[in-house]
């Protein structure tokens, strides 16, 4: 009697655990797990805006240190391995505040970096509401260096007012499009969305502004199909709406679109997708991060949000290798700490596929992703939960799934003329994957239970 039981509760054993395992691969496939992740920073507040895969595999990274250089804050550039290991750094800036937002890896082997400094000038305008005073000139900032790190030139944008570069890209004739603001002192203290043109040596083709109302600025700009580039970021009125702007080659406008009137919305991240059309990423302020899907004219497709009851915001989107996209960002909704780094792929619909967040307790971001093939994703930004001090800059690599042993922590004695290496333990932060542990314990479990004859 007791063989006959057995085998006739066989099958239905076997069936319930394969079920659970298929439970748990299908939910480990689910979400990418964190490979690694790395901190890079004194005890300062140091960040990064930027990340992109060099040809050797390794990144660029570039950011703003307040722990090291020669002003109270610097532009910073970091170039790793592929296992986000320094191979070098540089600062660059003089004795007041600067900052890099942007680098990308050139034709010839060096990187492109695009972003803001500062000097203070007196200045005596007439007519501004400014009045006379020491006034704080920024300027639009571009740098060139070689494959180690050395400056081959720099060159910088705009005379008097506030102008700066958040996105630089190089463009198919060798030379260079930025994107950003420009603000100069003035009767009203307007500012236009901007974009400048150069040549391989950054010397300026053109340069147009866009925008008539109180306020502009361009957040990210990309070189389209056609020769043209499409520029998306804000313009307000009485409150921020986000913008998509099209030119030609040669700067001039071809349409211009708004996509979201709600308050405070802003566009932070956009790309052409393969169909022609293009895709968006932004916030609303109090609200949620959305991703929009224009055709090629500018002409809205779809429009998704993400989020909870919290403060949710994204800063970089990317098409995927799968037609979808991966958008990198922060949240308050969702995660462990005061903020959390946030990742979110979607189908070609936007729908959501999965989301996760990394960080601890206090704050964390992403500004920058990239999927760097087979399923494995880059991401960069900040953290205040773990490194040297105050905030650091953070690269995470994720993707792959299963468990991932962490690493050890080590801060060396602080000098000086210390670089900023810290590496970081990675977290298990693999809500999909601790489910189904959860489910197939309970499944064995009642397994056990029911199956002690055995």
């Amino acid at each position: 009697m007791a063989s006959n039981k057995r085998l006739r509760n066989t099958p239905k054993l076997a069936g319930i655990i394969t079920l659970a395992t298929l439970l748990l691969a299908s939910s480990a496939i689910a979400v990418p797990v964190e490979r690694w992740n790395r901190t890079f920073g004194g005890e300062g507040h140091d960040y990064i805006y930027s990340v992109s895969q060099a040809q050797d595999g390794g990144f660029i990274l570039a950011g703003l240190t307040w722990s090291y250089g020669a002003g109270k804050k610097d532009a910073w550039v970091i170039k790793t391995d592929a296992n986000g290991s320094e191979q070098w750094n540089r600062t660059f800036g003089g004795n007041s505040s600067d900052e890099a937002l942007c680098a990308q890896q050139t034709a010839d082997g060096g990187f492109i970096i695009a972003g803001a400094t500062t000097t203070h000038e007196k200045r005596n305008i007439e007519n501004s509401v400014f009045g006379n005073m020491d006034s704080a000139i920024i300027k639009a900032w571009l740098i060139k260096i070689d494959a180690s790190g050395s400056e081959q030139w720099n060159r910088t944008f705009g005379e008097i007012g506030i102008r700066g570069a958040n996105s630089v890209r190089q463009t198919r004739d060798g030379g260079y499009i930025m994107s950003g603001i420009a603000a100069p002192f003035g009767e009203d203290g307007s500012a236009n969305a901007w974009l400048v043109k150069t040549d391989a040596n950054g010397t300026m083709e053109w340069n147009m502004t866009f925008g008539n109302t109180l306020f502009g600025e361009a957040k990210s700009v990309r070189q389209t199909s056609d020769g043209g580039y499409i520029m998306a970021g804000y313009t307000q009125s009485d409150h921020d709406i986000a913008w998509l702007v099209k030119v030609d080659a040669n700067g001039s406008e071809q349409w211009n679109r708004t996509l979201n009137e709600n308050k405070f919305d802003e566009s932070q991240s956009v790309q052409q997708t393969r169909d022609g059309g293009y895709i968006v990423a932004g916030w609303t302020a109090g609200d949620d991060a959305w991703l929009i899907k224009t055709d090629a004219n500018g002409s809205l497709q779809w429009k998704k949000k993400f989020g909870g009851a919290g403060y949710d915001f994204a800063f970089s989107v990317q098409q995927a290798q799968d037609g979808g996209y991966i958008i990198g960002g922060s949240t308050r909704s969702y995660g462990a700490g005061e903020s959390n780094a946030w990742l979110i792929s979607t189908d070609a619909n936007g729908s959501e596929q999965w989301n996760r967040t990394f960080g601890g307790i206090e704050n964390n971001g992403i500004y920058s992703v990239q999927e760097i093939g087979n399923g494995e994703y880059v991401l960069a930004g900040f953290t205040e939960s773990y490194g040297a001090g105050g905030a650091d800059g953070w690269l995470i690599k994720a993707g792959g799934t299963g468990y991932v042993q962490p690493a050890v922590t080590i801060f060396p004695k602080k000098t000086e003329s210390q670089k900023p290496v810290s590496q970081t333990p990675d977290k298990k932060n693999m809500p999909g994957f601790e489910v189904a542990i959860a489910v197939l314990s309970v499944v064995i479990l009642s397994l056990k239970k029911k199956c002690e004859w055995l």
